[in-house]
């Protein structure tokens, strides 16, 4: 089901990945917010933090885990070229199968506010696990958008533009017909 849900999004899952799970007395976990659970480096490595795996959007560490190999997956079609944070986090979150009713009705919610990229990017700089939420809910909303007007696959296609040496404005242009921004 997670293979499916990657090549929806015009994504291939990654053939080698290291994950590596950190514990809750392990010094490192202190060096990030109390409210990250899990991070993607590149195209293989991912960590988690299992203890912090108790509430929304996580329900378990599966979750977590197609979370992250999502952003690997956006990371090797892209080549490893930069994409806004509010894409990265929007694809991820649209993708994970272990999305919620809950979750989807709270997503309806934040578009009370029309978010754009820009204000979206703005709440990711904060530390704040309430900014952060807020954000990740917003880059779903964008993403899911996008999806439902230019397909499914868009997220993968905009990011094989990157890997064609394309901008991440002039790829999304190119294959939403709009600009980011819009």
């Amino acid at each position: 089901p997670r293979d499916e849900a990657l090549r929806r999004a015009g994504l291939a899952l990654p053939d080698d990945v290291r994950v590596t799970l950190i514990s809750g007395d392990d010094a490192r976990g202190g060096m990030l917010p109390d409210w990250i659970v899990g991070l993607a480096f590149g195209e293989r490595d991912i960590v988690i933090f299992p203890c912090r795996v108790v509430s929304y959007p996580y329900d378990s560490i599966e979750s977590v885990l197609r979370h992250e190999m999502t952003h690997l997956a956006l990371n090797a079609a892209a080549g490893g070229r930069a994409m806004p944070r509010w894409f990265h986090e929007g694809v991820a979150t649209s993708v994970d199968a272990g999305w919620s009713l809950g979750a989807q009705v709270r997503l309806a919610a934040a578009l009370i506010g029309r978010p754009d990229a820009t204000s979206v990017d703005r709440l990711f700089a904060f530390d704040g696990e309430s900014e952060a939420r807020q954000a990740y809910l917003l880059s779903a909303v964008l993403v899911e958008d996008l999806r439902r007007r230019h397909g499914d696959d868009v997220p993968g296609a905009i990011a094989r533009r990157l890997a064609a040496d394309a901008s991440f404005d002039e790829g999304f242009l190119a294959e939403t017909g709009e600009s980011p921004a819009g």
